[in-house]
C-alpha cells in the first residue's frame, strides 16, 4: 500500500496537471483560467461565405509567455487543448525584483525565502512550468480550423497577440499614466454553419468567380509599392 501511495505521489509530482472544462458561450465570464469565449453569428468571410465562429480570448500576464501558449483543436473538433504556463514567468525569475517594490515594513524575510525556494524548484523542473487544459465546446457544437488558421499546421490554431494601452490614473500634473495589457486570441469556425453569399468560389470556370479573382488582383496591385 505504501509503495502504491509513493508511486502515485511521484507521478503527480512529475505532471503539472491536465484540467478539463466546458466552454460557457452564454456567460463568457464564467469560463475558467480567465478565458473569455464569444460566439459570432453570421460572420462574413472573403465576401463569399457566412458562418458562425467562436473566438477565444486569454490575457497574458507576462508578455514573454506568449511563445509558451499553444492551442490545438481536438481531433474530432469537439473542443480545444491549450498548453499554457502554470504561473507567469516573473513569479520564478524575478523574485528579488518583486520584493524590492515593497517597503522595509512590508518586506518579510521568511516569505521571500519560501518564494525563492519554490522559484528555484520551478526553474529546475521544467515540467512544473506548464500545464494542459482541455476545454470542450457545448453539446452539439464541433468546430474546424478552416478560414482563420494556417492550412499546413496540423490541428494547431493560429495565435494572435495584442497589446492594449489603458490609463491607470493621472499624475500630479493631470497627465495620464498608462500601461499595456496583453492578450491573445484564437478563432474557429462552427461546423455546419457555413452559407454562401454567391457562386461557389471553387469553380474556376465560373464568370462570377473570375470577376472576384480579377477584383482582388486589382486591389493587390493598388496596394503593392515600388
Amino acid at each position: 500500500m505504501l509503495l502504491v501511495e509513493l508511486t502515485f505521489c511521484l507521478l503527480s509530482s512529475l505532471w503539472a496537471g491536465k484540467e478539463e472544462y466546458v466552454f460557457d458561450l452564454d456567460r463568457p465570464e464564467n469560463n475558467a483560467n480567465s478565458i473569455f469565449a464569444v460566439r459570432g453569428k453570421d460572420v462574413v468571410v472573403d465576401d463569399i461565405s457566412v458562418m458562425d465562429t467562436i473566438t477565444i480570448y486569454k490575457p497574458i500576464f507576462d508578455p514573454r509567455d506568449r511563445a509558451k501558449v499553444e492551442v490545438s483543436l481536438l481531433s474530432d473538433g469537439s473542443g480545444i487543448e491549450m498548453k499554457e504556463p502554470t504561473v507567469p514567468t516573473f513569479f520564478f525569475t524575478q523574485v528579488e525584483d518583486m520584493y524590492e517594490l515593497d517597503s522595509d515594513e512590508e518586506r518579510c524575510a521568511s516569505t521571500i525565502l519560501a518564494h525563492s525556494v519554490a522559484a528555484t524548484a520551478i526553474k529546475n523542473q521544467v515540467h512544473r512550468q506548464s500545464k494542459r487544459v482541455v476545454i470542450e465546446f457545448p453539446d452539439g457544437i464541433t468546430c474546424n480550423k478552416d478560414f482563420f488558421n494556417e492550412a499546413g499546421d496540423g490541428l494547431k490554431l493560429k495565435k494572435r497577440f495584442r497589446m492594449l494601452e489603458v490609463e491607470l490614473c493621472k499624475d500630479a500634473a493631470g497627465n495620464p499614466v498608462t500601461t499595456h495589457l496583453t492578450f491573445m486570441y484564437w478563432k474557429v469556425a462552427i461546423d455546419g454553419e457555413e452559407k454562401k453569399l454567391g457562386p461557389d468560389k471553387n469553380k474556376p470556370d465560373d464568370d462570377d468567380d473570375l470577376k472576384n479573382v480579377l477584383h482582388r488582383m486589382s486591389k493587390m496591385n493598388m496596394n503593392t509599392g515600388p
